[in-house]
């Protein structure tokens, strides 16, 4: 086994085997440097701290009439041509969509039995069994097969089930869709 090699002599004009300085003594600029990169890390930091704290978020705003569980999508949200939009609800209400004054046949929202169905009940309705559910997806043969890119209105019509549409409030919101 051989020791470890030791630093050769050297000329002192001969830098190819000279060992790191710690002393950096006649840098002018080295504080200038070290104050810059501090500062650019302090400015990192706190972008990213501004970042995550204006960052949108998926929580659901609170609506002001409880029967509405959520909104899909939420209000400001931006979407895709093809996506589910509408309201989840409190169990006994039903309700309506109309996108951007287009009124949403019952037999076009998500879930509904199609009448040529022989799972169709007409004392029922097309949707039976999710009544809170009132979604729309578009899609080919609906009123609405796919939506135009920009601003979209949403208005939702809702009401309780025992009371009847004469109860009926409504309740809009806007997304986007890119």
């Amino acid at each position: 086994m051989t020791p470890p090699e030791t630093p050769p002599d050297t000329e002192p004009a001969d830098h190819r085997y000279a060992w790191p300085s710690a002393d950096v003594g006649d840098d002018p600029h080295r504080w200038v440097r070290r104050t810059v990169f501090g500062l650019l890390l302090i400015g990192a930091a706190a972008f990213v701290v501004f970042a995550f704290s204006h960052a949108p978020s998926n929580e659901q705003a609170p609506t002001h009439d409880p029967a509405v569980v959520r909104e899909v999508p939420l209000p400001g949200s931006h979407i895709l041509h093809q996506a589910q939009i509408g309201a989840y609800l409190q169990q006994g209400y039903d309700g309506r969509l109309t996108v951007n004054g287009v009124a949403i046949p019952e037999t076009d929202m998500d879930g509904a039995i199609p009448v040529t169905s022989r799972e169709y009940d007409p004392k029922l309705g097309p949707r039976p069994n999710n009544r809170n559910e009132v979604l729309f997806t578009p899609g080919k043969g609906k009123v609405i097969e796919t939506y135009g890119t920009g601003d979209v209105t949403l208005t939702l019509r809702y009401w309780n089930i025992a009371r009847g549409q004469r109860s009926a409030r409504t309740l809009s919101w806007h997304f986007t869709v890119n």
